[in-house]
């Protein structure tokens, strides 16, 4: 997909700001793919990425690692983005848990 891009000049033309963006169909994007990039602010919307399989493992792996976040601030935030992301009521909780969840 191509990227979109926007141009703005300030009205005295002394300053310009340039942006560009990619828009990314999340579930065409490979899940392992984003958690291989280790950046933890990306593993709340692992489960809405392309998998293979049940979802149990996926989810699990994300609560591993936002497990392992030091921040309780930080880790409550992932958490909350996880719901938001589709995982109602803290799921990823349930499964760490070993509770089997039926889609």
């Amino acid at each position: 997909m191509p990227a979109e891009t926007i141009k703005l000049n300030s009205r005295q033309g002394c300053t310009a700001w340039d942006a560009s963006w990619r828009i990314v169909k999340l579930w065409e994007v490979p899940a392992d793919d984003l958690l291989a990039t280790g950046d933890i602010g990306v593993v709340p919307w692992v489960p809405l990425a392309q998998f293979d399989g049940p979802p149990e493992p996926v989810i699990r792996e994300c609560r591993t690692r936002i497990d392992q976040v030091d921040s309780r601030v930080e880790k409550e935030n992932l958490l909350e983005i996880e719901s938001i992301a589709g995982l109602p009521g803290r799921i990823s909780e349930q499964i760490a848990s070993g509770v089997r969840i039926t889609w």
